[in-house]
């Protein structure tokens, strides 16, 4: 779980 929300805040971080 931690890996999947360190992705989903990398996408987040990229998309700002």
């Amino acid at each position: 779980v931690i890996i999947n929300v360190g992705l989903l805040n990398n996408i987040t971080s990229l998309d700002k």
